[in-house]
């Protein structure tokens, strides 16, 4: 089994427990550094009243500490894209050059080429997202001996044209693979 890490946090996003699959743009094409597995909504079993259960989606079930992010409208998505987000990449490209990934040549500008991508997919699918982050920073990561502040994994829960059911979305340059 592969178990998929948030590279900043330490955190498990996901496995591949579940069909892991690239996401495809309204084109057809693999948005490149984006994969999904899909996700069923299930009823909190904390919740007697079975009838009027709160869902969850089962992804997130052992995530206590993931939230809901939402912004209503593309506009304050940029906003939001500009607090959040870019500060979240900036960090991961921050690990990412401390962990020697942009040694080879153009290794960075493909990073940013990837980053650039799903920021076109999230803006052409962005009333079918709903955004779900880590919802604090971890103040205990150690890059080159020194303990700095990143956010946590990215996810996108996605519903894509026509499907019933979400997929959850997430970037593979925030996460690092373990076989177990």
């Amino acid at each position: 089994m592969k178990v998929f890490f948030d590279l900043i946090g330490e955190v498990e996003v996901a496995s591949d427990g579940k069909l892991i699959k690239k996401v495809k743009n309204s084109e057809g094409k693999s948005v490149e550094g984006l994969v999904c597995c899909e996700c069923k909504t299930i009823p909190d079993p904390n919740d007697e009243d079975e009838d009027n259960a709160m869902r969850k989606l089962d992804h997130l079930w052992f995530f206590e500490d993931i939230n809901g992010d939402e912004p209503a409208e593309y506009k304050k998505f940029k906003n939001w894209q500009k607090d959040f987000f870019a500060s979240y990449v900036k960090g991961l490209q921050t690990v990412k050059k401390e962990n020697g990934d942009f040694k080879e040549d153009g290794a960075k500008k493909a990073f940013q080429k990837r980053m650039n991508g799903i920021m076109n997919w999230v803006k052409e699918e962005f009333a079918n997202i709903t955004f779900y982050s880590l919802f604090k920073a971890s103040g205990e990561v150690k890059i080159g001996g020194e303990t700095k502040n990143f956010l946590t994994t990215q996810l996108f829960c996605w519903y894509a044209p026509g499907a019933t059911e979400p997929v959850m979305c997430w970037m593979e340059d925030a996460v690092r693979a373990e076989k177990f």
